[in-house]
């Protein structure tokens, strides 16, 4: 497992001890609970769960805190995970 990836995996255990930060997070995505296993190893999954966490600052650095990283860390790994779309 890579460095994102592991990021990845501790911010979801975050959010999957915590009913209330998971359902948020699943609204937010459109992802739906008993679907979630099926997709978790997919590449769209982790740039969705970091997507979601760096866009909102407050969780971010609640989560940072939380897995003892530092919320550059997680947005580095954001970025290798979900590089972004350039349009033309």
């Amino acid at each position: 497992m890579n460095e994102p990836e592991a990021i990845g995996v501790e911010i979801l255990n975050r959010l999957a001890s915590d009913p209330e930060r998971l359902g948020r997070f699943i609204d937010m995505t459109g992802l739906r609970a008993d679907t979630l296993r099926d997709i978790v190893n997919t590449p769209e999954f982790w740039a969705a769960l970091f997507d979601y966490v760096v866009a909102d600052e407050p969780l971010l650095i609640e989560i940072a805190s939380e897995i003892n990283e530092t919320p550059d860390r997680i947005v580095a790994a954001q970025r290798k995970l979900s590089p972004p779309t350039f349009f033309e």
